[in-house]
């Protein structure tokens, strides 16, 4: 197990000093042209004519000191202590810009964008871009990009898309800060426990549930000691949605599904239709997959059971886990799980099945209102850098899409080999971005989530409950 203090030293150190060099690199040179010299020049006559003469010299000057100016950034969600914790290196090595990092709620979030008085970086991703910028509430960062020639090779491409607004096409908004697509990480001890061998990139939903199910425990009396997989219904608010991915199919319809490689021509509409095309079908067949995983294989909680307190893949008695890249960094500080693997999404059993899973990006979008844009845009150059990039990996357990550093990932202490294969599936198009719709949240809160709920409790089929996805998800497109 890795000493995270010392190494976060080591990198703060690291970042204080390369910071310090940039910096001083590129403070400017003044020339100064008021030195007057007083020379003797003999003439023809033989006569000493005394004359002036103006002389250029260059003389380095320091530039006088600019004000102290404070940046604030915000995250509804994340570890801001880890990312105050990698700008601190950036305060301490230049007088100009200090960052503070903070936490700060939804609510909050919403009302500093409807008044102008949020934090001069706040947390956004692609799905929620459209109401700030429609009241005016940030602005895009694309002319300081293409003043200080800022490129994003260091990205994966298929995260480029989604910095920009309109996505694709339009100027760049958003500052990189973290997240992935989510691949499966397993507990390999537990696999050599129920002498199962370990899972390879062709699997498929049958070999998850049943691998799954062999590795479940329990005691005397029947009481789950451990599950064999985590709890894939209700991991987070949609993460039922990603059998869907699996099995072919989309939600609703929209252009940039074809960035995933969707290219049924009922997908790529204009966003009015749920569950276009096969995709009703491949949602039937994902939320039967997940059926099956909770009460055939019972590899998984059903709905209601509270799992014991520290219930998880990071205290070892879950045995397999979705989680992105940035996931290794606190598998690798856990003390419970040290022998452990990862390995691409299982796929649909069908002939247009794929190991497609959900990726998403957060970054920062700089707001409006900041009176200091210079200022804030040199805190987050800062950010961008191959040094903040590291340390975000080490001290908030981030990963933002950094293709430039997998050969420092994978020489981390404690990193398992298979870690490349995390790696190399997020350069795939089988890590799908969900598009923005309006009302997006309503959309699968209250569209499609309560009828998953109730196929999950068995109080709805799953054909019934696809019905109503399909008609409440068209209601809330087409805007009634």
């Amino acid at each position: 197990m890795r000493t995270r203090l010392t190494r976060r030293e080591m990198l703060r150190s690291a970042l204080l000093a390369g910071t310090g060099l940039a910096l001083a690199a590129c403070q400017p040179k003044v020339v100064e042209k008021v030195v007057k010299e007083t020379v003797e020049v003999e003439k023809e006559v033989e006569k000493v004519v005394k004359e002036t003469v103006v002389v250029e010299k260059e003389v380095e000057v320091a530039p006088a000191p600019k004000e102290r100016v404070t940046i604030t950034v915000q995250s509804k969600s994340g570890n801001m202590v880890g990312v105050q914790d990698c700008f601190d290196s950036f305060n301490a090595s230049q007088d100009w810009v200090h960052v503070e990092a903070s936490l700060t709620t939804h609510d909050k979030m919403m009302v500093g964008w409807a008044t102008g008085t949020g934090p001069d970086w706040i947390r956004c991703d692609p799905i929620e871009l459209d109401y700030p910028i429609s009241v005016n509430a940030i602005t895009p960062i694309q002319p300081f990009v293409d003043r200080d020639g800022i490129t994003f090779d260091w990205l994966y491409d298929v995260v480029k898309p989604w910095l920009y607004y309109p996505i694709k096409d339009g100027p760049a908004y958003m500052v990189p800060w973290t997240g992935g697509s989510f691949v499966v990480y397993y507990n390999r001890d537990h696999f050599e426990e129920a002498g199962i061998s370990e899972p390879t990139s062709d699997w498929t939903w049958d070999d998850y549930g049943t691998i799954a199910q062999k590795l479940n425990k329990t005691d005397a009396d029947g009481t789950p000691l451990r599950f064999g997989s985590f709890d894939w219904p209700q991991m987070w608010w949609n993460s039922w949605l990603i059998p869907l991915l699996q099995a072919g199919g989309v939600p609703f319809d929209h252009p940039l599904w074809e960035l995933a490689d969707f290219t049924d021509p009922d997908y790529l509409g204009d966003s009015t239709k749920a569950l276009p095309g096969f995709a009703k079908e491949a949602m039937k067949q994902g939320l039967q997959m997940q059926l099956d995983l909770i009460y055939k294989y019972e590899a998984c909680p059903r709905p209601g059971y509270e799992l014991p307190e520290g219930t998880g893949f990071l205290s070892g008695n879950v045995s397999m886990n979705l989680g992105t890249a940035a996931y290794a960094s606190q598998i690798i500080a856990s003390d419970a799980v040290t022998n452990w693997g990862v390995v691409a999404p299982p796929k649909a059993p069908t002939d247009k099945g794929r190991h497609a899973t959900q990726a998403y990006l957060a970054g920062f979008a700089l707001g409006t209102h900041c009176e200091e844009k210079d200022a804030a845009w040199e805190a987050m150059k800062f950010f961008m850098s191959e040094g903040a990039r590291k340390c975000i990996f080490i001290s908030s357990d981030e990963w933002p899409w950094p293709r430039d550093l997998e050969d420092w990932l994978m020489s981390q202490k404690g990193m398992d080999e298979t870690y490349r294969n995390a790696l190399t599936f997020n350069d795939t198009k089988d890590a799908v971005f969900i598009p923005p719709v309006p009302d997006f949240n309503r959309f699968f809160n209250e569209a499609l989530d309560p009828w998953s709920d109730l196929v999950f409790n068995q109080e709805m089929s799953v054909d019934e409950a696809v019905d109503q996805m399909e008609i409440e998800g068209d209601a809330v497109l087409q805007g009634l």
